[in-house]
């Protein structure tokens, strides 16, 4: 499995540090009742596109944001979900 650095405060969006991004993401969407599809129109419509493929990956673990802009949609996500400290 692959293992991903750790970022910084400063860096982590509100979603990853209490838990593995993975499991706090699929839980959080779940919760929501939202499709992928769904997100990933809202992400787009608020300037951070990410694609369902992409999301999808995220929340199953096969990578995780790390880019400036990955993580300002990981922020945008937090804000949909309306689950600021993910895992609820």
């Amino acid at each position: 499995m692959r293992s991903f650095p750790t970022l910084t405060e400063n860096e982590s969006p509100r979603i990853v540090p209490t838990g593995p991004f993975d499991q706090a993401l699929k839980a959080a969407i779940g919760a929501s009742g939202l499709s992928l599809e769904a997100l990933s129109r809202r992400l787009k419509a608020l300037g951070s596109p990410v694609s369902v493929a992409c999301l999808s990956h995220w929340q199953r673990g096969r990578n995780r944001p790390e880019r400036a802009d990955s993580l300002k949609a990981v922020r945008a996500l937090e804000e949909i979900l309306d689950c600021p400290a993910i895992p609820c």
